[in-house]
């Protein structure tokens, strides 16, 4: 938020980037997060 703020863009828009961005974000931290569990279980 720090950086669109100094670009002088507008925060908190919800519009059809800002969702399919949130959408790639929490798909990637699910995928990210069951792979570092399945890595720190075959460690164990």
């Amino acid at each position: 938020m720090i950086m669109p703020g100094m670009m002088g863009m507008t925060l908190f828009t919800v519009d059809l980037t800002a969702l399919m961005s949130l959408m790639g974000h929490l798909i990637y931290g699910v995928i990210l997060g069951l792979v570092a569990v399945r890595v720190l279980k075959s460690q164990a």
